[in-house]
C-alpha cells in the first residue's frame, strides 16, 4: 500500500513540476597516452538522509591529496565546485590562497520552486596545478550555509573537485574525452531517464575502457533495499553497471572511486570498467542514468581505446580583395591532424562558406596528413556576386557542401576556422 500511495505522489508530482538543466557537453578531448586523476571533497559533515536528520550545516573549508608518479606530466587542471542555489549567492572561491571566479556556472533547476536551484562552477586552474604539483589542496571560502530553504526536505549539498589529465608514456593510447554542465536526474521527467551518447568513435580495443562520472546528492540511504531494484541505475549499452562499491540497485551513494571512501557525503565520484559492455569497431557509447530523487551530474569523463584522424584548420592569409572589382580570393590555409591517433586521408574535403552558411565550393587535401602533422594548402576561391560586402569568410574542414564529418574522425567540434570578414575593393 504503501509503494502505491508514493506511485501516486510522483504521478501528481510529474504534472506540477518542471524542470531545467545544462545537458553535458565535451569540454576537451586528448588522444594519444593520457590518463587522469580526480582529487576533492564534499563539503557535507554527514549523509542528509540519514536517521536521526543530521544538523543542517555545510564545511566551507576542505583539502585533498594530490599525489602523481614522476612519469605523469600534467597537461589540464579542472576545478569544479558545485551546491544549492544558482551560484550568485558566493561567486568567489579559493584554492591554496588564490580567489577564483567561475568561467562557466551551470544552474539546474528540478522544480518549479525557486528553492531548489543547484548549481556547477568551472574555472582552468592548470597554471596553478603546475605550479605547485604534488601535495595538499585546499578550497576554501566556500559558505553555502546562509542559503535557506534547502533544509527541510534534506537536499543540500556543497563541495569540490579538480579533474587532472596527465600524460604518461606508459599508458596506451587511447582517446579521453571531459565532459561537463549539470545534469538534473530525477523520476519526476522523462520516466526518471537522462542519457548521453559518446560519438565519433572508432573503437579498437575492449581493455582499459573506463568511464568515471561525478554525482551530487546521493545517498547510501536511499533506495538501497530490492524493493527499488531498477528505480536507480547506471547502465552502458544496456548494461547496468555495479561495483564494489556501488550497488547496482544504489549507485548514487556517497563514494569514490579515487580513494576508496564510502564516507564522502552526498557527492560521488564513481568509476566503472566498461570494456564488457562495448566492440572493437564501436562507433558510439550510450549511457544511462536512472533515478527516482534529485540527484545531479556534473562531470563525465571517458577513456577509450579509439583510433581515429581529428582535422582541424587555420586560415593564414587572403589576397586578392584589394583588386578593383575583383572576387576571386587567393587563400592559404593549413590543415592539421594534431590531436588524433590515426592519419588523416588524403581526399578530405575542405569546403569554403561566406556569412555562414553559404557554400562557395570545397577542394580536397592532396595527400594522407600523419598523426600530429599539418599541410599548407593554397585555393582560388570565387565570391558569389550575390554577397555584398563586407562578409564573413570561414573554412570548414572535412565538410562538403552539405555534410560534416565525411571521413570518420574524433571531434566534429573543432573543424571550422575562425570567421575572417573581408571588405572587397568595389566602384559604386
Amino acid at each position: 500500500m504503501q509503494r502505491f500511495v508514493f506511485l501516486i505522489f510522483l504521478v501528481i508530482s510529474k504534472i506540477t513540476f518542471s524542470q531545467s538543466d545544462v545537458p553535458l557537453t565535451l569540454r576537451s578531448q586528448y588522444n594519444g597516452n593520457y590518463g587522469y586523476k580526480i582529487i576533492g571533497n564534499t563539503h557535507n559533515f554527514l549523509d542528509n538522509r540519514q536517521t536521526p536528520t543530521p544538523p543542517c550545516i555545510m564545511n566551507t573549508t576542505t583539502s585533498a591529496t594530490l599525489n602523481l608518479t614522476p612519469n605523469q606530466n600534467i597537461v589540464a587542471a579542472y576545478l569544479y565546485w558545485s551546491g544549492i542555489g544558482d551560484g550568485t549567492f558566493d561567486t568567489v572561491a579559493t584554492l591554496n590562497g588564490i580567489n577564483y571566479s567561475a568561467q562557466n556556472t551551470f544552474v539546474g533547476y528540478p522544480t518549479t520552486s525557486s528553492n531548489t536551484k543547484y548549481f556547477s562552477s568551472f574555472r582552468d586552474v592548470t597554471s596553478q596545478v603546475l605550479n605547485i604539483g604534488n601535495g595538499t589542496y585546499t578550497f576554501s571560502n566556500f559558505n553555502l550555509n546562509p542559503i535557506t530553504g534547502y533544509c527541510t526536505n534534506s537536499v543540500y549539498y556543497s563541495g569540490w573537485y579538480i579533474v587532472l589529465v596527465y600524460n604518461d608514456i606508459s599508458l596506451p593510447s587511447t582517446q579521453l574525452n571531459v565532459y561537463d554542465g549539470f545534469n538534473v536526474l530525477s523520476y519526476y521527467y522523462n520516466n526518471g531517464v537522462t542519457s548521453l551518447q559518446i560519438d565519433n568513435l572508432n573503437i579498437t580495443d575492449t581493455n582499459n575502457v573506463e568511464m568515471t562520472y561525478v554525482a551530487w546528492n546521493g545517498s547510501p540511504n536511499s533506495f538501497s533495499s530490492p524493493a527499488f531494484s531498477n528505480v536507480e541505475s547506471v547502465s552502458v549499452n544496456s548494461n547496468l553497471l555495479s561495483n564494489a562499491q556501488n550497488p547496482v540497485i544504489n549507485p548514487f551513494n556517497g563514494t569514490n572511486s579515487f580513494t576508496g571512501s564510502t564516507t564522502n557525503w552526498n557527492m560521488d565520484v564513481d568509476t566503472y570498467n566498461i570494456g564488457n559492455y562495448v566492440n572493437i569497431a564501436d562507433t558510439t557509447i550510450d549511457i544511462v542514468f536512472t533515478t527516482m530523487f534529485f540527484r545531479f551530474i556534473s562531470t563525465i569523463i571517458t577513456s577509450i581505446p579509439s583510433e581515429l584522424p581529428d582535422a582541424t584548420i587555420s586560415l593564414n592569409s587572403v589576397s586578392g580583395q584589394d583588386i578593383c572589382e575583383n572576387r576571386n580570393l587567393s587563400l592559404n590555409f593549413t590543415v592539421f591532424n594534431v590531436n588524433s591517433n590515426d592519419t588523416l586521408p588524403a581526399g578530405t574535403p575542405i569546403s569554403f562558406f561566406v556569412n555562414d552558411s553559404v557554400f562557395v565550393s570545397t577542394v580536397l587535401t592532396p595527400s594522407d596528413i600523419l598523426i600530429g602533422d599539418s599541410l599548407v594548402m593554397s585555393a582560388l576561391v570565387s565570391i558569389p556576386t550575390g554577397i555584398s560586402s563586407p562578409f564573413s569568410l570561414s573554412i570548414i574542414a572535412n565538410q562538403d557542401s552539405t555534410q560534416l564529418g565525411v571521413i570518420p574522425e574524433s571531434n566534429l567540434t573543432n573543424n571550422v576556422s575562425n570567421d575572417t570578414l573581408i571588405s572587397l575593393n568595389e566602384i559604386f
